[in-house]
């Protein structure tokens, strides 16, 4: 049966449905998959399409235990549940569409943080398209990724912030940077943020070591 075939195919990733027409495809399975209580209540996270609706399901079953933990050096380290990290990317979702970053184009640079993920999580909610640079990249290469990817709003951590504010005199489709830290990323409230989440709208530009040319 048709519903069945695309159930499958779902767990198989959503590559498997090219054996359907795209069009076709793209609304029997959103009649199959797009009941969210229903998932929730199943707990079968197949049926979820986003980063979002896994990351609230997991706020939910795994509430208070460890989503996160980033060692700071001198055995420190910071933590994170589930919960709140569900509540903190709910709050800078509502932040970033509250401020206009809605449909943007949003770079992320800066070592691998609590607040990187964060940042990763609500921006690929709706928010925009997130575009992931290597902070260690020359300033050359960081302006290439920016200008290719029409990038208009930037997030970087305090060690990356030079190189930023050298390469922004060639990146004209920057309007701002803000600082890749919980307490001064925007916030919002849950209401703020009710912006629906199309799951097959592009949300991530993502370079790799595989990927080549000058971008």
């Amino acid at each position: 049966d048709k519903k069945e075939n695309i159930e499958t195919a779902l767990k198989l990733g959503m590559h498997a449905v090219r054996f359907i027409d795209y069009k076709q495809a793209h609304s029997e399975v959103n009649d199959v998959i797009r009941d969210q209580n229903s998932c929730f209540e199943s707990g079968d996270i197949s049926r979820m399409l986003t980063v979002k609706e896994l990351c609230d399901y997991a706020a939910v079953k795994y509430s208070d235990r460890k989503a996160f933990v980033q060692f700071t050096g001198d055995s420190g380290s910071r933590e994170i549940t589930f919960k709140e990290l569900a509540d903190r990317v709910e709050s800078l979702r509502a932040g970033l569409i509250s401020e206009g970053l809605s449909g943007s184009h949003i770079a992320v640079i800066g070592e691998t943080s609590i607040d990187w993920m964060i940042l990763y999580i609500a921006a690929v909610s709706g928010c925009g398209v997130l575009v992931p640079i290597d902070k260690d990249l020359d300033t050359a290469t960081i302006v290439l990724r920016i200008n290719a990817a029409d990038v208009e709003y930037i997030f970087c951590s305090d060690k990356c912030r030079s190189k930023i504010e050298e390469a922004l005199s060639e990146c004209s489709s920057v309007k701002k940077v803000f600082r890749l830290f919980c307490e001064d990323m925007p916030k919002g409230n849950a209401q703020s943020a009710d912006l629906p989440i199309d799951p097959d709208k592009t949300c991530l530009i993502l370079y790799t070591s595989g990927t080549t040319g000058a971008n």
